[in-house]
């Protein structure tokens, strides 16, 4: 590769090792709260980066959510393949998020009603329901999770995704 073609890219590399150094940072502070096998926390604030981070700079930022993820979850995972399976739970959720905000011509500065509205259906709740069922269904399939606190943790995992987005 060319110095040119690297200067190019320089700008977008350090967004997205932005994005990895918030995603960490503010998981650690969410791990805090931790309530459910070390992992499960009322507070995500990462979502909030993740959504934030694609509404800001789009999806060429993506990578620097997955590697956010990965960061925190290789530590506290109970198995590799269920890190994995976090991580595209953790990383998909939020693009998704985006894209149906982008579908809707959400205007990042709320100035209208119906932002409001796609934010908290379509950038929270709706999309959230799969980093919960993933993440949630990783930990019960690797053993982590017994069968009679799936629903708890499942219900903790969704509901501190989207509110952790605004506040």
């Amino acid at each position: 590769m060319d110095s040119s073609r690297l200067r190019r890219h320089r700008p977008t590399a350090l967004t997205i090792l932005a994005v990895v150094a918030l995603y960490y940072a503010t998981a650690r502070l969410g791990l805090l709260q931790q309530l459910v096998r070390g992992q499960v926390t009322p507070l995500w604030p990462p979502t909030g980066i993740s959504v934030a981070a694609l509404l800001l700079f789009g999806t060429r930022v993506w990578p620097g959510i997955a590697l956010g993820a990965l960061t925190v979850n290789v530590t506290i995972g109970p198995t590799a393949w269920s890190v994995l399976a976090i991580v595209v739970g953790n990383t998909l959720a939020p693009v998704c998020s985006y894209l149906l905000l982008n579908r809707v011509r959400f205007h990042n500065d709320l100035d209208r009603l119906q932002d409001a509205l796609a934010l908290v259906f379509l950038g929270a709740l709706g999309p959230m329901l799969i980093s919960a069922t993933i993440g949630s269904g990783t930990l019960f399939l690797s053993g982590a999770l017994p069968g009679s606190d799936f629903w708890s943790t499942w219900s903790v995992w969704w509901t501190a995704t989207p509110w952790a987005c605004w506040s």
